[in-house]
């Protein structure tokens, strides 16, 4: 079963944000390579996304998922989910975004929204999840301290 605990970034103990940046780093590592190095570095979370809520999902005390979000306008912005590879194919990006859903649900919220890059199939799982492109832009090669440009994709699913 999966458990979730959650907290402000900006509230949050150094090892609720360590467990949450090594779930990141391990998933980013696993997938195809167009960021160099690790996908968040030590203290990042803190510096770039001191108002949102994050999520570790966790297993027999084991975090395995991660998410974080925030409030835009009328939607609940998902950034940063993310799964250990040993936890891939069970559903649990799935369930991390029904999660969200509550949180948005919560938070009278009209629907989620998320930007996934373009990798390893991404796109049409969270379409199968629901989501529908709303927007696509390509990032030049550097941007995220990327290796190679990519298409960043904007995605939104109503509530």
């Amino acid at each position: 079963m999966l458990d979730f605990r959650e907290i402000l970034v900006s509230q949050a103990p150094p090892d609720f944000l360590d467990q949450a940046t090594d779930v990141i780093n391990r998933a980013n590592a696993a997938r195809v390579r167009i960021f160099s190095g690790l996908r968040l570095e030590e203290n990042m979370l803190a510096l770039e996304y001191p108002n949102s809520l994050l999520v570790i999902g966790s297993e027999a005390g084991v975090a395995i998922a991660t998410m974080a979000c925030e409030t835009s306008g009328v939607a609940l912005k998902v950034e940063l989910v993310a799964v250990v590879p040993e936890a891939k194919g069970r559903l649990i990006a799935a369930k991390i975004l029904e999660r969200a859903d509550q949180i948005a649900a919560q938070r009278e919220l009209t629907s989620l929204l998320i930007e996934v890059v373009d990798i390893g199939g991404l796109i049409a799982y969270y379409e199968k999840l629901g989501f529908v492109e709303d927007s696509r832009v390509t990032k030049p090669q550097g941007y995220w301290d990327s290796s190679m440009p990519f298409d960043l994709v904007t995605m939104s699913r109503p509530m």
